[in-house]
């Protein structure tokens, strides 16, 4: 007997789903409800227990990326810096060991004038007078210090006249850590 109520439940049961979609997923809704309710208490706290080290992962992870992303980005950071002071010492490297005319001397230093460069260039004359600009350099010391000339001297009269037709030639200098402190031009014609 009680087979054959079951058996008439599941016809019933057919026949609701196949008219109604709607009748169907209620069904289903009960059919969870019912699963959960079922349930005894100890397995529902595992599922939740489950549950809290998905998401307690999830967000360890997250972290972990994060941080990670950090650490790239000040490591790219630190290259970048790196590169670029790289380059400003291969911009000064570029004039040691070659010549300049006086004129393309003279616009070199009005250039690391403006720009305060932290930067020594230091000016020999076939007169054999001395000029420090921008920054006094010594050479006993590999340092340079305030104190150079910001001024170019205009008086063809005067020592320190760079004579725009002259051909001078460029030395770096550098300090005890390799830093490229200083341009020695001596002209050579």
């Amino acid at each position: 007997m009680m087979k054959e109520h079951i058996h008439n439940v599941k016809i019933l049961h057919t026949k609701l789903c196949a008219c109604s979609p709607k009748f169907a997923s209620r069904e289903k809704g009960m059919v969870i409800n019912m699963m959960i309710n079922q349930m005894s208490n100890a397995l529902k706290i595992i599922l939740l227990g489950i549950s809290f080290l998905i998401v307690c992962m999830v967000c360890v992870i997250a972290i972990k990326v994060s941080n990670e992303g950090r650490e790239l980005t000040n490591s790219g950071t630190r290259q970048i810096k790196a590169a670029a002071e790289g380059q400003s010492d291969i911009a000064v490297t570029a004039y040691d060991g070659n010549s300049l005319f006086g004129s393309d001397l003279t616009v070199l230093l009005q250039n690391t004038i403006e720009q305060k460069d932290y930067l020594s260039i230091v000016v020999i004359t076939l007169e054999g007078s001395r000029t420090d600009y921008n920054y006094m350099y010594d050479s006993s010391k590999s340092t340079i210090s305030e104190g150079g000339t910001k001024i170019l001297e205009e008086n063809k009269g005067k020592g320190a006249y760079i004579n725009p037709g002259g051909e001078f030639m460029g030395t770096v200098k550098r300090d005890v850590n390799k830093n490229c402190i200083c341009i020695w031009y001596e002209q050579i014609d």
